[in-house]
């Protein structure tokens, strides 16, 4: 026994002194210092049409050619193919934009040989060799149309346009002499379908050409010694036009275009004309 209580006491304080839960020290979290000074993210503001189109020329302007065409993988990103400075996203060559157009007119009649079939009036005018001459004249011109996706950067178009213009007569002559007191003009209102091609650019610069056919209504007065005669009518008229569109944002253009306008055979006071017009028009056109 007396052996035995040594070894036990020495057993007793060898032994590790169990610790109370209390003393166990608790994990601490340590919050990193980018998680705990974030803020939260600003919501984007919202781009109207114009920063749109902003970007998209930018984004011409930095990709080669061939990626524009093609839509290739450029350094790791997809590159889309863009076909113009305007933005158009739509991918069905069928989809287009409808659009108006409007603008301002100046016109000019070429000198023209009145012919000698209609007695009506006055001997004046049924001289062997008649010729009228023209002011310029003033007018306007209004359309609606659609624009197709562009192909190859050309983008096609379809409008129907309205025309009016009114030129007075500035001189008249009979077998080579001008003829005194003679007054008179004319008014030519025209109705056309147009086809149109629009020239897609690196740039805000589109020109444009196209051609179109259509109905001239053409109402004349024509006044002399003391007596005044009317007439009117309606013939096939034919016009061919080349501009130059400029791009304010992606659906709003200036334009500035040549018409040469061709009317049929007219059958007016004194006989016959067939007049050739030529018409400048700045305007402005706006798709939806």
């Amino acid at each position: 026994m007396k052996r035995i209580l040594p070894l036990i006491a020495v057993a007793v304080l060898s032994a590790p002194a169990q610790a109370s839960s209390w003393d166990i020290p608790r994990p601490q979290l340590e919050i990193p210092d980018q998680i705990a000074q974030a803020s939260p993210a600003r919501e984007r503001p919202r781009r109207d049409a114009f920063d749109e189109a902003i970007e998209q020329r930018n984004h011409i302007r930095r990709t080669p050619q061939t990626s524009r065409q093609t839509g290739q993988v450029v350094q790791g990103r997809s590159v889309p193919a863009p076909v113009s400075a305007v933005a158009m996203r739509e991918t069905d060559q069928l989809a287009g934009r409808i659009y108006i157009a409007g603008a301002a007119t100046a016109a000019w009649i070429e000198d023209a040989d009145l012919g000698s079939t209609n007695t009506a009036f006055n001997a004046l005018l049924r001289a062997a060799s008649s010729e009228a001459t023209f002011d310029t004249g003033f007018g306007g011109l209004a359309a609606v149309g659609w624009r197709y996706l562009p192909v190859k950067d050309i983008g096609p178009r379809v409008e129907i346009e309205l025309g009016y213009q009114q030129n007075d007569v500035e001189n008249f002559k009979a077998n080579n002499a001008n003829v005194a007191g003679l007054s008179g003009d004319a008014s030519i209102l025209t109705l056309m379908a147009n086809l149109m091609f629009d020239v897609y650019t690196d740039s805000e610069w589109l020109p444009y050409f196209g051609a179109g056919i259509g109905l001239a209504s053409v109402d004349s007065e024509i006044s002399a010694g003391g007596t005044t005669e009317s007439s009117h009518d309606t013939v096939v008229a034919g016009q061919a036009v080349a501009g130059m569109a400029y791009a304010l944002t992606d659906t709003t253009f200036l334009t500035l275009d040549y018409r040469y306008l061709i009317v049929d055979k007219l059958d007016l006071s004194g006989g016959t004309l067939e007049p050739r017009l030529h018409k400048a028009s700045f305007g402005i056109r706006h798709q939806f």
